[in-house]
């Protein structure tokens, strides 16, 4: 289980599609997620949906027959040009200059900002969603089998299927998620760990340091805002 917060332009992704996912508690988020997106054509879902329970069997089928699961957005990005937040601003007296509330903030909600808390509201975005590492690892592993046999044979290396069984989510700044999509950055951390997938204690060292490898990454593509990353591997 995983349960998320948040209140401002931090997000978290996690690696994979989540077994089931549980009704947030911000009851706009759905359209939150759409109107307020950087990236409309991210792989992400939005939060808010909610899959129906069906059997196991079922779930594994559809959940890990990829691969490469997709990317899912745990958090919310509470911007100002929100649709729905500006609704919000704009009915407490407040109003937005320049995407920025009030002329100032570029966030809708956030933890600090007392001055501003009449419309820069502190309410997070909260979320739940469940995910069974042993299933996405069964299917995952079964696909591997299927689809790379031919390639073994040239390798002779297991650790590619290891690497692409690790989960983990990104926590990060929009220094980050300014320059690229939610599922560019876990696609990026996949990729360096699995080329540091020779040997166990190897791949460890390249786990520790795929954070900075997504920082050094945003800054290649031109990043000029601050730029923090965690990837906490689950």
């Amino acid at each position: 289980t995983i349960h998320s917060a948040n209140a401002g332009d931090g997000r978290a992704v996690l690696s994979c599609q989540p077994t089931s996912l549980s009704r947030n508690e911000y009851e706009s988020s759905s359209s939150d997620q759409n109107n307020n997106n950087n990236n409309p054509s991210s792989s992400s879902e939005p939060p808010t949906k909610k899959l129906k329970e069906q059997p196991t069997q079922r779930r594994q089928s559809s959940r890990c027959r990829k691969l490469i699961p997709k990317a899912h957005r745990l958090t919310c990005d509470h911007k100002a040009d929100n649709i729905d937040e500006i609704k919000r601003i704009e009915s407490s007296g407040g109003f937005l200059l320049r995407n920025r509330v009030l002329g100032i903030m570029a966030v809708a909600r956030s933890l600090g900002d007392h001055g501003m808390k009449e419309y820069v509201i502190g309410r997070p975005f909260i979320d739940t969603v469940e995910i069974d590492l042993e299933l996405l690892n069964d299917g995952k592993s079964a696909n591997h089998d299927e689809s790379d046999s031919c390639n073994n044979s040239e390798s002779g290396n297991d650790s590619d299927s290891d690497a692409l069984k690790d989960e983990f989510v990104i926590l990060a700044c929009d220094g980050l998620w300014d320059t690229m999509e939610d599922q560019e950055a876990v696609d990026l951390v996949r990729k360096y760990v699995k080329h540091g997938s020779i040997r166990e204690s190897e791949r460890m060292n390249y786990k520790e340091g795929a954070a900075k490898m997504l920082c050094k990454r945003a800054l290649q593509l031109g990043s000029t805002d601050n730029i923090t990353v965690i990837v906490a591997w689950l």
